[in-house]
């Protein structure tokens, strides 16, 4: 190496241009990207030829790996031929990009189905599990308006105006009622739909209650503050009986 500017001494982490200028510049590059930077040197043949840009780590003096984009060009340096290395830090990138995919795979895993709509309403996004709730391919549904992909009348706006969280019930492609609970967000483009699947559970929820009410027993649910919250028909009976005995003995 024979000139670093104030920029690259800073990257590198080293108090000075010194500590680098007189070294090879394999000293400072990763063992996995030198392999790579040297064929792509070696591809120069005249002055002015220049690398595609190609990312590189490399070692900065604190131990740290830097990851960067690289661009090489043939050039001279005091009348002999020389490379000229440009190099841009890119970690803030990459880690965008590491962010990214990692939300990509959230939507494509999750269980609830996420949906993108455009500021009309029209669907721009649907995940695997929108797939699966609403028996409709993402191929058949983009482009398509919300309420037909969903079976039903939905209003993202609204939803956002309420709150942002909405119950109601939506229909997959063959006419099945689904019970929904969807959460809405705004977006620049348009919104962002979480709808949960929640026809499972409004299924036991009935269930439970048909057994309840079927009950001879009396059956209360009490919240924290001990008010009653809902009562079996068996205990409301029992309730409404004594309460006309004790009407009737105050009379």
């Amino acid at each position: 190496m024979v000139y670093l500017n104030p920029a690259g001494v800073r990257w590198i982490a080293a108090e000075s241009a010194e500590q680098l200028i007189g070294h090879p510049i394999t000293e400072f590059v990763h063992a996995d990207s030198v392999p790579g930077m040297l064929a792509r040197l070696a591809t120069l043949r005249e002055l002015g030829d220049a690398t595609e840009p190609a990312e590189a780590a490399l070692l900065r003096f604190d131990g740290k790996i830097l990851d960067v984009e690289i661009i090489s060009i043939l050039t001279t340096w005091e009348g002999r031929p020389a490379h000229q290395v440009v190099f841009r830090d890119i970690t803030a990138q990459k880690a965008a990009q590491a962010t990214l995919r990692y939300q990509a795979a959230l939507v494509e895993h999750v269980s609830d189905a996420i949906i993108g709509t455009a500021a009309d309403g029209t669907v721009t996004a649907w995940n695997p599990a929108a797939e699966t709730i609403y028996q409709r391919p993402a191929e058949l549904t983009l482009g398509l308006p919300i309420a037909a992909a969903v079976g039903a009348a939905l209003d993202p706006a609204a939803i956002v105006a309420a709150g942002g969280v909405h119950n109601t019930t939506h229909h997959t492609a063959e006419g099945r009622a689904l019970a929904i609970r969807v959460s809405a967000a705004a977006m620049e483009s348009g919104y962002v739909l979480v709808c949960s699947d929640r026809t499972a559970l409004r299924r036991a929820e009935q269930h439970f209650q048909t057994v309840v009410e079927s009950l001879h027993r009396g059956v209360m649910v009490i919240d924290p503050l001990g008010r009653i919250e809902s009562a079996n028909p068996r205990r409301y009976a029992s309730w409404a009986a004594r309460r006309s005995v004790q009407l009737r003995r105050s009379g």
